[in-house]
């Protein structure tokens, strides 16, 4: 019989403690788009395995080609810049496992503001409260 380890999923920070979040986004030119944000803990939700936290500072960025080969910044896509720019002092869930250092991938209308990931706390309407949250 097989044995399986099962890993659960723990809360390694408190309310008002912050960290280091890596996001990575694929943009239509085929370039990486790399940011390191301090992410501040305002709720855990321990129901869910997850930090709500809110993004207060850009600490660092960098885009890459498609070969993972850094780009000197008169070469950066600023369309997409001006949006990681506006992603400081919005809120997000993330996994209690985001605050390892790890990049975490995601789609790129939650950078366009498309998908409401960063935007679902400011709707007065909803109050962040998303059936569509994935």
């Amino acid at each position: 019989m097989a044995s399986f380890l099962f890993y659960m999923p723990v809360a390694t920070r408190q309310i008002g403690e912050t960290f280091r979040i890596h996001f990575v986004w694929k943009i239509p030119n085929e370039h990486y788009i790399r940011a390191l944000f301090v992410a501040q803990v305002l709720d855990i939700d321990l129901e869910a395995d997850r930090y709500l936290i809110k993004l207060t500072e850009l600490l660092a960025k960098r885009e890459e080609d498609g070969r993972g080969e850094g780009l000197p910044e008169d070469r950066h896509t600023v369309e997409y810049w001006e949006m990681v720019y506006r992603l400081t002092n919005r809120m997000a869930h993330v996994a209690f496992e985001a605050d390892d250092g790890r990049p975490l991938y995601l789609r790129l209308p939650t950078l366009t503001l498309e998908h409401k990931y960063f935007t679902r706390y400011e709707d007065p309407e909803t109050n962040g409260d998303d059936p569509d949250w994935d």
